[in-house]
């Protein structure tokens, strides 16, 4: 099915055609879904898109902080994007919002000017409330019941009972860098970026239970930089930006395997792959298409970020800022 408005793309191996190019905010972060919608935080400024799953069309765009003044006091002194080393994601820490979910009747969203969760109505599509955080903001996660926020300047992950809106609890001390995170197997999995390393979190006691280490597969010349997580076929998987390679996770073992894949292209920091009509899709200068086993199988000739499955759509964010979607 093509979007009439959008034009013709070349399909993948895998029978996906493009449905729609939408144009949303600046640097469009990990997609949510749910009430009819999907919901991309624009973190370049300050807004969240709302998009009818339906027309395709932008229906709202909700102003939860101010951009401009939040970067100005927070980034802005140090000079411009290029101050910032790639070796670390302090850059993302500028951007707000960083991180968005649903769930309970509300979307959730990052705010990182106060370091609080902006609660938005989506019968209303206004913020109705905030919650504060102890911590910075990364990336945001519902598990069904509770909100899970990483912080990548505290090290730590802050949890949020999403009945009653109030922060039950504060994960602390985890490997350096807390960023991408997932769900399997009755644990949360929290990314270590500067610390190249995978933590499992018991969902009932909120305590960590076990670490892997992510390794090079060769020599590391740069530092590992993993990010993006996400669960599929019974394990974790996790790309490692630093040296193009996507490493498989066992749950039970924490036995890693790496595989190489297409570097990373993009903002530093921003980054998110899913599994989408049984295979991983990877961004890159080409859309990548990656087997159970971690070998690629596709390149699909598109620039992509970030990379959300939902709403029975594949979605990615091209480089000019279009949010793309798949079937």
């Amino acid at each position: 099915m093509l979007g009439a408005a959008c034009g013709s793309a070349p399909a993948t191996s895998a029978g996906l055609h493009q449905v729609a190019a939408i144009r949303v905010g600046s640097n469009a972060g990990i997609l949510a879904f749910g009430f009819g919608s999907a919901w991309a935080p624009n973190s370049s400024d300050g807004t969240v898109s709302r998009i009818d799953l339906a027309s395709n069309r932008v229906t709202a765009t909700i102003r939860i902080g101010d951009y401009a003044t939040y970067h100005a006091a927070g980034c802005d002194r140090y000079g411009s994007v290029h101050s910032y080393m790639v070796t670390n994601w302090t850059l993302r820490q500028c951007d707000q919002p960083t991180g968005i979910a649903t769930g309970f009747g509300a979307v959730w969203v990052a705010r990182n000017q106060d370091h609080s969760i902006a609660v938005i109505d989506p019968a209303t599509d206004r913020v109705t409330s905030s919650i504060p955080l102890p911590v910075a903001p990364f990336q945001l996660a519902s598990e069904g019941s509770e909100l899970w926020v990483t912080s990548l300047d505290d090290n730590a992950v802050a949890i949020i009972d999403e009945s009653s809106r109030r922060l039950v609890d504060t994960v602390r001390s985890l490997p350096q860098g807390p960023t991408g995170i997932a769900f399997l197997g009755g644990a949360a999995w929290v990314v270590g970026s500067y610390a190249g390393a995978l933590t499992r979190i018991d969902l009932a006691t909120h305590r960590p239970t076990a670490t892997a280490t992510l390794p090079c597969s060769t020599t590391c010349y740069s530092p590992l930089k993993p990010l993006a997580i996400t669960a599929a076929f019974g394990a974790l998987w996790v790309r490692n930006e630093g040296n193009a390679t996507l490493a498989r996770v066992d749950p039970r073992t924490l036995a890693v395997t790496s595989h190489p894949i297409d570097s990373f292209w993009g903002r530093d920091g921003l980054d998110s792959i899913a599994e989408y009509g049984g295979s991983l899709w990877v961004g890159g200068l080409r859309l990548q298409r990656v087997a159970s086993t971690g070998r690629v199988i596709d390149r699909y000739p598109r620039t992509a970020t970030v990379i959300t499955a939902g709403a029975g759509s594949l979605w990615f964010t091209e480089d000019s800022g279009r949010l793309v979607r798949l079937e």
